[in-house]
């Protein structure tokens, strides 16, 4: 995790805006690359099929939750014989897939939870900006713990 940055990789994503709301900051991101490679067949497309936003939470400032807006983009696959002819651009260094956080978020929140656990994790995580109850805590450590098959 590289410290002292405001956007969480700024390889892949760029800030578009950044406003106060609801006791939180919000952060408006969009992805910098303009072309995207299928996770199929490994061909490069330009051919953008849909925007959508996602809603991920992020590091907290100053005690403050950071909710991050991010544009994301499908896009069409040229691959001749892909099977795949729609596929949403990955942004790894940024957020997992489905994930609802960022990888840094989840990342300091993996930290604190080996450190403390679930219900002592928890009153940390609160004092600190972080919306994370202990049942999440562990949860997210049991599910980095399992094997991938």
């Amino acid at each position: 995790m590289r410290q002292g940055c405001l956007v969480p990789n700024i390889a892949e994503v760029t800030l578009v805006c950044l406003r106060p709301k609801d006791g939180a900051i919000e952060m408006q991101l969009r992805a910098r690359r303009s072309i995207s490679t299928c996770p199929a067949c490994g061909t490069a497309s330009r051919r953008v099929h849909s925007y959508y936003q996602r809603k991920l939470a992020d590091l907290p400032w100053e005690g403050l939750p950071v909710v991050i807006l991010l544009q994301a983009r499908k896009f069409f696959c040229v691959g001749d014989s892909c099977r795949r002819k729609i596929f949403t651009e990955p942004l790894p260094g940024t957020v997992a897939r489905y994930a609802r956080r960022s990888c840094r978020s989840s990342e300091a929140l993996h930290w604190l939870t080996l450190a403390l656990g679930g219900r002592a994790g928890a009153r940390l995580a609160r004092r600190l900006g972080f919306l994370a109850c202990r049942s999440t805590l562990l949860r997210s450590l049991r599910h980095r713990m399992q094997p991938t098959a």
